[in-house]
């Protein structure tokens, strides 16, 4: 049975955290009081992300003290101090920028001529040569990124870094910090004509391959058009040998270290979508790599994901490595770059295809320190006092929290594991477009029947066991393994497949997925609903069910376990009974990009809530005025404007395009019959509301649909409705004005380029209704 008291209050463990940009100076006082402010609003977890000066020379960060000095660490101290009085849950971010592994460039600095990113490159003569990065002085470049393949770079790192936290609030690890994480690590910058160099990598390649890498190294860095079987083979060798130095060197003594001092070792890499560009961008082998993390973890940014596009399953590569590992979290840094349109409803259906895939705790970006001119430029969206819709966020920050919960409880039932043909990504040919295409081909198929998979790799089925014909991976156990092309599947590893079908493991191709078990029975049969399945124990399951389409889904749905039925609430943290037929089955509607949990076996119920019945009548005669507005810089002024008539839709013609904040519609109506009507729908709102009837308060929503029980609020006779509405920054920022006072002050960033075309599909805004009064 899950404790209903666990689902109401999750520790902050599960509470969504935020990026916290130091973008501008650190003052103490001020650093406590805006988290007393998160905490307010429901989001008990901070990761504070330092944003030196030297991080990127052209940026707008004016942060103060220096990254790592001793005033610095003094300041973070307090502000760990405060974090644990509230009771909040403090990540240690290991970097002062990105990519982690430099500390903002002072690792390369100790010692420029060892550290310094090397790789091979051709010398034009048909032969290699080893090419050092140029380390320009401080203030002329950004901060030189160190090469993480060298055996003492990470040790200086740790010292820098992860020493100095240690000795200022090492007394809060454990308990208030619980988790590192590190942030997209790469090492050298290479492609098909560029490769990652170390100083020692002759003899390492040597020991570990039996034989001379360098008679290849001329041919490697001056390919052809294609890769011949035989360079395409030493090519594979190179870059394992670089993936293990990456594990070795880099990710092992970060875990080490933080296990040594009582916390887990989290993060993520770059570019986990962007699988044809493994070769170039420096996190080795995938999974592999993903394993050398205590908390295995995937960024989701740039709308890589978006409701209505491909759902690319890259999420569930830091699933697949922590079930292998048996860890319970795994993270998701969510939102950076989505624009500052990004909309409530579009938060929810990403977040809930993150805990569908398997990821549980969340970091989101960004809030900065504090509001400043040209702050808004870029890296939008920003959250906090920057975002009009920051007062409605308690009721977003306890949806993510108690769905982090939920999901994360008991253990994953994952019955099928999918070969991931890393050796192919690494080629970085036409060889690598097919392995790509049929592996999504089979993600796709999998999870569309309502089944669910894990990745797997060359390194897990060579040390995997089939015990009573099922595969024993890790800490992982699947029914049966789908491979989608042998591709380059190493010689050992093929063999141990035929021994594992031989020992009654189920071995398909993809075209053999129909076999596959469901999770899950739905009737009729749909593509859109997907499903995710966890064990509670003692004969009790948690389903849960994603629409992944803009389409109502009417089905009905059947699952193997017999027991009492209830659906999850996380608004009211409640459990409701749900009614089975004489089968076992039930029906279910799923509105649009909505999701659903349901428990089977006993648990502590409250009656399913009353839902609106027939509309009764329309409410007319609207007035609007506006009561709030931010600018481009998200700076707050009161509008003087005067109530005006106005009618249910996008306000932009009667309060402008560039209006962002907040305004107020009102009207009117007669009510002959109070007693039958007990809600208020108020349709489609863009994007947040607070209403008040004949004065009286009844509630606040940012996440639909817009319907608030009118209670006692609702007279005969005449009755007054206030519904204030409020929109995203989008159209505040979205005039030439804005960029051309921005670029006074520095460079536009590429950021803003992007940002502003998510931005164009959220300016429609205010309420467009219906708004009726129903039984």
């Amino acid at each position: 049975m899950l404790d209903v008291n666990n689902f109401r209050n999750p520790d902050s463990v599960h509470s969504p955290g935020y990026f916290w940009l130091t973008s501008s100076p650190m003052i103490t006082a001020k650093m406590q009081a805006q988290l007393r402010e998160m905490a307010a609003h429901g989001a008990k977890s901070v990761c504070l992300h330092p944003i030196p000066r030297e991080f990127r020379v052209n940026s707008r960060s004016t942060m103060t003290p220096r990254y790592l000095s001793e005033e610095y660490h003094k300041i973070v101290k307090d502000v760990v101090e405060e974090a644990a009085r509230l009771g909040m849950n403090f990540y240690l971010y290991d970097e002062g920028g990105w990519p982690s592994g430099g500390a903002c460039g002072q690792v390369v600095r100790s010692n420029p001529e060892k550290f310094a990113c090397r790789t091979i490159v051709s010398d034009g003569q048909g032969g290699y040569k080893v090419e050092t990065a140029e380390i320009l002085p401080e203030g002329k470049a950004n901060a030189p990124i160190p090469n993480v393949l060298e055996k003492e770079v990470i040790p200086t790192f740790l010292k820098l870094t992860h020493e100095a936290y240690a000795k200022h609030w090492g007394k809060h690890f454990g308990k208030t910090v619980r988790f590192a994480f590190t942030d997209e690590p790469v090492v050298s910058a290479r492609s098909l004509s560029r490769y990652p160099w170390c100083t020692d990598f002759l003899p390492e390649f040597k020991k570990r391959m039996g034989y001379d890498i360098e008679p290849w190294l001329g041919k490697l860095v001056n390919p052809g058009p294609e890769l011949y079987d035989a360079l395409a083979e030493k090519r594979l060798d190179y870059l394992e040998v670089i993936a293990q130095l990456f594990e070795e060197r880099y990710l092992k003594p970060i875990q080490e270290w933080c296990r040594r001092h009582g916390i887990m070792s989290g993060g993520h890499f770059g570019g986990e979508d962007e699988w044809f560009n493994a070769p170039h961008l420096g996190w080795g082998s995938f999974l592999r790599s993903l394993r050398g993390l205590d908390m295995p973890g995937v960024d989701m940014i740039w709308r890589q994901l978006y409701p209505g596009e491909r759902l690319h399953p890259f999420p569930k590569l830091a699933s697949s490595a922590a079930h292998q590992i048996g860890a319970q979290y795994v993270l998701g840094e969510l939102f950076a770059i989505y624009g500052g349109g990004l909309q409530p409803w579009a938060m929810k259906f990403l977040l809930d295809y993150m805990l569908l895939c398997g990821v549980n705790t969340f970091v989101f970006s960004n809030i900065p320190l504090e509001k400043k001119k040209g702050g808004n430029e870029g890296g939008r969206p920003r959250f906090g006092e920057m975002d009009p819709l920051w007062p409605y966020y308690g009721q977003w920050h306890q949806y993510v929290t108690r769905m982090s919960w939920l999901t994360s409880q008991g253990t994953a039932v994952v019955p099928v594991a999918v070969y991931f043909d890393m050796r192919s990504l690494w080629l970085g040919t036409r060889e690598t477009e097919y392995a790509i295409i049929r592996n999504l081909k089979v993600s796709d198929r999998i999870v569309e029947k309502q089944c669910d998979f894990d990745y797997i790799d060359d390194a897990l089925l060579r040390d995997a066991k089939v015990v009573k014909g099922v595969l024993k991976a890790g800490k992982a156990s699947y029914q049966s393994i789908v491979i989608p092309g042998t591709g380059r599947m190493p010689q050992d590893v093929q063999e141990k497949l035929a021994k594992f079908r031989r020992a009654g493991l189920p071995v398909y191709t993809m075209n053999e997925i129909e076999k596959l078990p469901v999770l899950l029975n739905v009737t009729p049969a749909t593509a859109n609903l997907r499903v995710q399945k966890r064990d509670l124990g003692n004969g009790e399951a948690l389903y849960f069910v994603l629409n992944t389409s803009e389409q109502t889904m009417d089905v009905t749905l059947q699952a193997a376990e017999t027991g009492p039925l209830y659906c999850a609430d996380p608004e009211r943290a409640e459990f409701h009974p749900v009614r089975r037929k004489k089968d076992g089955s039930w029906p279910w509607c799923f509105a649009p990009w909505s999701s659903q949990a349901f428990i089977i076996g006993k648990q502590k119920a409250t009656p399913m809530p009353a839902t609106p019945g027939s509309v009764v009548q329309e409410v007319t005669g609207w007035f609007l005025k506006p009561v709030r507005q931010f600018d481009y810089d998200a700076c707050i002024s009161i509008p003087k404007e005067k109530r005006i008539k106005a009618k249910l839709g996008d306000w932009r013609p009667y309060l402008g395009d560039d209006f962002s904040g907040d305004a107020c519609y009102s009207a009117s109506f007669t009510c002959k019959n109070p007693g039958q009507c007990r809600f208020l729908d108020l349709g489609d709102v863009r994007f947040a509301c607070s209403v008040k009837l004949n004065g009286v308060d009844l509630g606040a929503r940012m996440l639909g649909p817009f319907v608030f029980e009118t209670g006692d609020a609702l007279k005969s006779g005449r009755n007054v409705l206030e519904i204030t509405v409020t929109n995203t920054i989008a159209n505040a920022v979205s005039t030439d004005h804005a960029r051309e006072e921005w670029a006074k002050t520095a460079p536009l960033s590429f950021y803003e380029f992007l940002v502003r075309t998510f931005e164009k599909s959220s300016y429609a805004s205010g309420l467009f209704g219906p708004v009726s009064i129903r039984e």
